[in-house]
């Protein structure tokens, strides 16, 4: 805290905007049978060509941000989506998966400081577009960062009216 003080900024107004998500969440459920029993769940990965064939289910595609800014500076932006967000399984290494890779895509190429938080993301997973692969989880990171991209672009983009400048 003592350290960041000196670097406190001035937060004049805020934008919002949103970006849809394109084949990255699907819901996880998706299998009853006629009680109404789930029979089948398809993961955040999913190998099963059947289960990943399913459609999406109800979810939320709109990955939304928050933005603050100095006057015409953007100081941060903070991005969430519901989905849970991981993509691979069984490997020990800690990692901020998808999300934190499509942020620090964001951040670099922008030079403002990026804050991603997963939301209602209990029941969704990225299993339809999923297969545990590499190749699987780059696509869903550019998925991503191409949503947070256009969303963060609507953030900056005028529509703050007077009423929400602090």
């Amino acid at each position: 805290i003592e350290q960041s003080i000196p670097k406190a900024r001035a937060v004049t107004h805020i934008g919002w905007g949103q970006g849809k998500v394109e084949q990255v969440a699907a819901n996880r459920r998706v299998h009853r049978n006629a009680e109404g029993k789930i029979i089948a769940m398809r993961g955040s990965a999913c190998t099963d060509e059947t289960l990943r064939s399913l459609p999406e289910g109800l979810i939320d595609p709109w990955l939304k941000t928050i933005a603050f800014f100095d006057n015409d500076k953007k100081v941060a932006s903070l991005h969430y989506y519901a989905t849970h967000p991981m993509s691979f399984y069984g490997d020990a290494r800690i990692s901020w998966d998808v999300p934190g890779l499509a942020r620090q895509r964001l951040e670099q190429e922008t030079g403002v400081f990026q804050i991603y938080f997963t939301g209602c993301g209990g029941n969704i997973g990225m299993g339809k577009y999923n297969d545990a692969t590499r190749a699987a989880r780059e696509q869903l990171t550019d998925r991503m960062f191409d949503a947070m991209r256009r969303s963060a672009r609507v953030a900056a983009g005028g529509n703050v009216s007077e009423t929400e400048k602090l």
